[in-house]
Parts: C-alpha cells; structure tokens; sequence
C-alpha cells in the first residue's frame, strides 16, 4: 500500500513519571524510546521518543513517549502539542498522581479531543485494588475529554490485557480526523542533528501542510532558506510528508548549529518572528490564585518555551476557570500562526495554569478594553477552524481592495487553495474580481457603491442645476481607491441606480429643471459668451454684468457647459461652442499647413490677448488635439477630427 493511501495519526502517552508509558510503548510496537544515554542509565524518560505502530494495513499510528517528570514538563508539552490523541497512562500501583493531573489538563489545553486510557503494572497488584484504581481513574476523568474513553487495565510485562488495549487503540485511532494538510507547511523543529555525509537533518511533527523533495523550505526566525534533499516517515525513505506524520528531514544550506528546537521549518513568506501575539487565554479551574494583568509567565507553543508578560484586553484579571483574550508580549521571538494551541505555566513556582488559542500575531501594542478589537479578535476567532470563512472574513476586514497573494498569505494557505476559494466565493456573488488583479469582498464593494450613492445624493442637493459629477471629482471626493470606485459604478449602472451621460455621473432619480427666471438668465448669458467669441468675460464680470453673486452664475454656466452649449476652459473661463469652434479651426488649420505654433503666433489669430491663448491651448491640449512640446504646439495624430 502506498503511503498516500494509508492514515497517520500520532498518539501521544501522558502520565506521571514512572507510570510505565516506555514499557507501553515498547509492547505496542516493538520500539525503544528511550535513546539518550542518560534515560537507560536512570530509567527515566527525559526527552521526547517516537515509535511507528502499525495498527492495520491502511493504519499507522505514531507512539510519542513524553516525559512524566516534573522536571521536563516543556518536553511534555513540545511533543504534545502535535498528536491527535492521547494515552494517558496510570501506574494501579500509583493511581493518579500530580503529573497525571497535569498531563491531561495540558492535553485538554492544545484542544486534544480523542483519546484512553491504560492502567499499567497490574501484575503488580491484587485483583481487589486493580478494580479499586480503575473507579477511581473513572472518578477523576469525569468531565474530561476522557471521560467516556476506554480504560484498558494491562500488563507491559506479563501481557495481560494487550489484547483489549489493542482494539481499543484502533477505535480511537479510526475516530481521529485527519490533519489539514491544505495550509502550510509548518514543522516545529523537535530535534538536530548532522550524520556524516548528510547535512543537517531535521525531525518533528508538521502541525499543517505538506511537503516534498526538491520543496524550498525556510528556518525560521533565522530567515534561512534551504531545499529538503531527503525525507523519511518513520523512518522510512518517502518523496512527501504531511501533517499527521513524524518526519526526519534532510535539508540543504541550513548549518545544523544555527538550528534550535523551537525554531519553526516551514513554506518560505508566510512566517515572520514576532514578539507579540493576541490570545484567547483560558486558565484552568485548578489554578490556585487569579492571573494578573503583567503577570510574568512561561509560554509554551510548538516545541518553544519562551518568557514573557500577559497584558489583558477586556479583563482586569482572570480566575480560575475563567476566559479572556490577552496579548502575550514575548522576551524572545515567537513563530506562531493563527489557531496554534499554546501552554501557560506560571514563572515561579513552576505549574501549568492555562492556555489557549492563538488568533493573530501582532506588530503593535493593543491598548485595553477597546470594543473595536475585542469584536475583532472575537470575529476572527469564530472563523479559525473554517478556511473559506477565514478568506472572507480577511476579505471583510480589509475594507478596500486587496491582492490575492496578500489575501493568501493572510490566511497561511498555499495559493492553489486561497485561489480555489477565492474563484467560489466569485462565483457566488460573496466577491469580486477588480481591475489590476485586485480583489474585494461583496461586503466591501457593497459599502462603496453606498457611498457613491451618498456622493452623488449630496451633489445633486447643492447643485440641483447640473446633469452629473465628473468621475474624477467624485472619486477625489470619495478618497477610495480608484479600481474600487469603478467597480462600484459598474454595479449601480449595471443595477440601473446611476447614469452616465455626457460622461457625468447622476442618480437615475435625478432631472434637471429649471425655473423661468433662471431659463431666462441662461439664454442671455450664453448669448453673451456666443458673442464674445474666443475672448469670453471672467465668472466676476459676467455675475456683475447680471448683478448676481459669482456662486449663482458659476451654477449657470456649469449647467449649460453640462447642456453642451458652452465648454469649460478653467475655473475662470467659459466659452460659447462656436467661439471653441472658431478657436479649433484656426489652430487647426495652421498646424496643418505649419507644423506647429507658438503662443505668439496663435494670439495673431485669435486676435486676443495672452491669457486667452494660453486658456484655448491648455484646453486643446486636455481635449487630445495638441501636444507641447517645449514651447510650441503641435498636432496629436487624430486631434482635427
């Protein structure tokens, strides 16, 4: 069977030292796990061991043996933090201890949902207290993530009770979801090391994505880019590896002495250190006093333990069993994304508190209790879990427009899947694509098309008296991007909410009507103009020519220049049609015969004087039929037409 037809679930063993999780693991699958020269002198597990269990042909469950001393709880957490389910095991001899305790409140802190129990060395003990320890693990995991789990009752020595741990294993692994292997690449590096002649070798558990030979890969937070040359799953040479999976990884370019456990190995560009997370903090119901805000304590994420202070964002304090979102301010640079689980233990003594979720990463200090963020915080949470309602809400959030590479490394996916959910989310009317390969949500265009409308209501109030708005006057006014704004045009022409005529904007509900008087008063100014010809008067002469203010003539003019009876050569001057008839000729037909023309010639035939020339220029210039070159004029190729 291929490995891309198999499941890989990882199981990790919990419980208090000396409980007999090694021995476990080595009757399930035949592997010692404990590999340090230090664990097979004192018999105790110090650091993380890992062991393929082959459960059934297309199933494969990966055994991590955590620690159980005190002394190595960030060991227990760091191979934690990537399993599917858990073993936790109980000594009969022992019954629950403190680590027992511990290990599965941690468990139950990164969100582990599935998992049994075993009940070790009852060769130990008589058949009266086997049963007595068996009530009372049953007592002790109610209202726990295992409180309806099997408890297997074995023997690691004497194999009595393997059997029933057995197919209990099996269940619980066939219960497991798969990983998402639709995000990133991302591994918390476990462990470093370099053997003769092959480089920097990496192992550890991809909390998401997948991976192949010949992929660039990036260290993280040294910004190290490497290609994976090799790879094996448990132990076995493969050309892919994907979450759910233990993989030792065979890296190019990366010196193993800058490697760290707790650095992240990952997808280049989406990662970046930071040292400030915001956080849904839980604290558990054992904890023994309230968390205060500042508090000193150690987080741990992935296989990272790093210091640092819990500043509260809508509490001023959290209690025992109670829930509050926080931003963690680090010592050290984190490499975190959006849903990682995380471990809080206080800084003195040391004892698990408290953990999480986290939402985002941040660059910047949140200040307290603002209703703004904490809704944010709280929206973004809502939608972790659920890619496509992660790319909308990023799409919402944003407000504007929006690239969708940006897009897809906002929401840590590889760019054929945010490309994927960015083509449905078209499709369905919840997105649109806009010019420039930009990207907006439904939500957003909506909010800009209201705004336009708005616009447009406020502009025909002041000025009832002209057709429209210029597009570029309305979208100066708007100050939203352009390709936004004309996105939202199209939707409204397209919903018949507005028209463009003349190329002027108006509400389709809009008219123009004119009252006798200021009929009248239009007629006698665009007779006027018409015979002033190309030396039309100023708006101030024109309103004290008709004893008016300048606003009531300027709102004349503008709506004749929108009748087409006059054109607009700057805020100073109009101009009849045929006296920009009269103008364009002449120009024309010198350039023409000429080639081109200087403000001295062009004066001689208009007859008038400079500043009249320079506004008939400009304004030939902006219409496309001349083009400046220096101080001249000339003819732009289809400008006499």
């Amino acid at each position: 069977m291929t490995d891309e037809n198999r499941r890989y679930v990882l199981i990790g063993t919990a419980g208090h030292v000396d409980h007999g999780k090694t021995a476990l693991v080595k009757m399930l699958t035949g592997c010692e796990t404990d590999t340090l020269k230090e664990e097979k002198e004192r018999g105790l597990t110090i650091d993380l061991g890992f062991a393929p269990c082959e459960l059934r042909g297309d199933l494969l469950a990966c055994m991590v043996d955590v620690p159980g001393h005190e002394k190595f709880i960030r060991n227990m957490v760091a191979g934690a933090s990537g399993i599917d389910a858990v073993l936790l095991v109980v000594a009969a001899d022992d019954s629950v201890m403190p680590q027992t305790i511990e290990h599965l409140r941690i468990v139950e802190l990164l969100g582990i949902t599935r998992g049994m129990v075993a009940v070790t060395k009852i060769d130990m003990v008589d058949e009266e207290l086997r049963e007595l320890v068996v009530e009372e693990v049953s007592e002790f995991l109610q209202g726990t993530l295992l409180e309806n789990a099997p408890i297997c009752p074995v023997s690691s020595t004497t194999g009595e009770g393997f059997e029933d741990l057995w197919l209990a294993l099996i269940e619980v692994v066939d219960s497991c979801m798969d990983r998402p292997v639709e995000g990133i690449f991302r591994m918390p590096v476990e462990r470093v090391f370099s053997p003769p002649g092959f480089g920097t070798v990496i192992t550890g558990m991809p909390f998401s994505g997948k991976t192949a030979v010949g992929d660039r890969l990036e260290m993280l937070p040294q910004a190290e880019k490497g290609r994976l040359r090799g790879l094996q799953v448990y132990g076995r040479k493969s050309d892919v590896g994907w979450a759910g999976q233990c993989l030792a990884m065979n890296v190019t370019d990366i010196n193993h002495r800058e490697v760290l456990r707790g650095n992240v190995l990952a997808t280049p560009g989406y990662l970046s250190p930071t040292k400030m997370v915001e956080c849904r903090l839980e604290m558990l119901p054992g904890a023994d006093r309230p968390l205060k805000h500042q508090a000193p304590v150690r987080f741990h994420t992935g296989t990272s333990e790093i210091m640092g202070r819990v500043f509260y964002l809508d509490h001023e304090r959290l209690g025992p069993g109670e829930s509050g979102l926080m931003q963690f301010r680090a010592e050290e640079d984190l490499i975190v994304a959006p849903g990682d689980r995380f471990v809080i233990r206080q800084y003195s003594p040391v004892v698990t508190i408290g953990g999480g979720r986290v939402l985002r990463p941040s660059k910047r200090k949140v200040k307290r209790f603002k209703d703004g963020v904490i809704r944010e915080l709280t929206a973004l949470e809502d939608v972790l879990d659920d890619p496509v309602r992660l790319v909308e809400y990023q799409l919402d959030r944003a407000a504007t427009s929006i690239r969708v590479d940006a897009l897809t490394r906002q929401c840590y996916l590889p760019a054929a899947r945010a490309e994927e959910i960015v083509a449905d989310l078209v499709e369905g009317g919840r997105a649109v694509r806009l010019a420039g390969g930009l990207l907006a949500s439904a939500r957003t265009l909506a909010s800009v098309a209201a705004r336009v409308t708005g616009a447009l209501t406020t502009f025909h109030a002041a000025t009832p008296l002209r057709l429209g708005q210029e597009p570029n006057a309305l979208k100066k006014a708007l100050v939203d991007e352009s390709a936004l704004v004309d996105a939202a045009l199209a939707s409204l022409q397209a919903r018949g909410e507005i028209v463009c005529a003349g190329g002027l904007l108006a509400l389709t509900s809009h008219q123009v009507t004119m009252s006798p008087d200021e009929e009248a008063m239009a007629l006698k100014v665009s007779e006027a103009l018409c015979d002033a010809c190309v030396s039309p008067p100023d708006v101030a002469r024109l309103a004290g020519d008709f004893s008016c203010e300048e606003s009531e003539i300027r709102t004349i003019l503008d709506a004749l220049v929108d009748r087409g009876d006059l054109v607009r050569l700057s805020e100073t001057f109009y101009a009849h049609r045929s006296g920009e008839q009269t103008a364009r000729k002449l120009l024309i037909d010198w350039l023409k015969d000429k080639g081109q023309i200087g403000v001295v010639d062009y004066r001689d035939l208009l007859q008038a004087s400079r500043k009249y020339v320079y506004a008939w220029l400009d304004h030939f210039d902006r219409l496309g039929v001349t083009y400046r070159a220096e101080n001249l004029r000339h003819l732009k190729h289809g400008g006499d037409s």
